[in-house]
């Protein structure tokens, strides 16, 4: 298999590079106007031994920022992008972990790109789990510098799922499919605490694993339960927490129903968590805020937006500025 590699951005950090390939590296240039070169490959190779041949073959070099020895270039990169056919071809697609698929198409989270294999990420890209094309990759020789949701460490997620449902459990009425969302809160924590530890033996935190399901706006429950590694009674469940319909073409995302609601909610929730709000002295603010939070999603009329969700969580964590800000004397 072959794969071609082009170069996007300065040099910086551990990397160097020679003129002529700096000079065809500029982010605005076009794949056909770049440094390029070709890498013979497999399926099973590391895809960081083909970044590292490639960078042989353009003369990019990397070393040790402390001790100055030379050093593989793949392993400090701060990410790799693939080519897409749209208007920035991939440029602004560039990362540094993906999610692939382990051997009984489970999703395997945050996985090293250059520590996979060739056909690993190949078989990410045809599930739409890798953007662009592997074959017509960027390397780009920089450093790190500083993905939905940051790292969500597993305790302050559950003690925030826990305080939500017992929100949820405390609101009275029916209004607006309260019963189905509190019915999917009670399921679907059930079988998030039941899966917690698979989940997290393949690299996933409660991020990885929304945002994993919330890529398809359709879901067959088969495959998702492969997907999750779990039953397909607990894929039904967190289905059903994560906002999806059952219906005759499966398991669909869909506004207008009631149950669309719960998929707001748990956003709002993993949004608090991201924020601090999870942490035993946030407590007290947290309650508050998700209180809001649910009129806002389970007790109006109209469906809020994710933006004004996020908002309003932010308005809790820092304040109003249009209040609390004194222009300088």
């Amino acid at each position: 298999m072959r794969i071609e590699f082009a170069v996007m951005g300065v040099p910086f950090g551990a990397y160097q590079a020679p003129e002529h390939v700096v000079s065809r590296s500029s982010w605005d240039l076009t794949w056909s106007e770049r440094s390029r070169v070709f890498v013979e490959t497999t399926l099973e190779n590391r895809f960081g031994d083909a970044l590292n041949q490639a960078a042989e073959l353009f003369g990019i070099t990397a070393r040790n920022q402390v001790t100055g020895e030379p050093v593989e270039v793949a392993p400090g990169l701060a990410g790799v992008a693939f080519f897409v056919d749209d208007e920035t071809e991939g440029r602004i697609k560039g990362r540094r972990e993906c999610t692939l698929l382990g051997r009984d198409g489970e999703f395997l989270w945050n996985r090293r790109i250059v520590e996979a294999s060739v056909g690993q990420l190949l078989d990410a890209s045809k599930h739409g789990l890798v953007v662009g094309d592997i074959r017509r990759t960027y390397l780009i020789p920089q450093s790190p510098g500083g993905g939905a949701f940051g790292s969500i460490d597993w305790q302050t997620a559950l003690l925030a799922l826990l305080t939500t449902k017992q929100i949820l459990t405390d609101v009275g009425g029916v209004a607006q499919g309260l019963g189905v969302i509190k019915s999917a809160w009670e399921n679907g924590r059930k079988s998030i605490l039941r899966l917690k530890g698979k989940w997290q033996e393949r690299g996933g935190d409660l991020g990885d694993v929304f945002s994993s399901a919330i890529e398809s706006e359709k879901w067959n429950v088969e495959v998702f339960a492969q997907r999750m590694g779990c039953t397909e009674e607990d894929a039904e469940q967190l289905l059903s927490l994560f906002g999806y319909d059952s219906g005759n073409q499966g398991w669909v995302s869909n506004p207008g129903s009631p149950i669309a609601r719960s998929r707001l909610l748990f956003l709002a929730t993993l949004v608090a968590v991201e924020m601090g709000l999870a942490r035993d002295d946030n407590s007290a603010d947290l309650v508050e805020v998700m209180k809001e939070v649910l009129e806002m999603v389970c007790l109006s009329e109209s469906l809020p937006s994710e933006e004004e969700i996020r908002r309003k969580i932010e308005d809790q964590v820092f304040g109003s500025f249009e209040d609390e800000w004194i222009p300088p004397q």
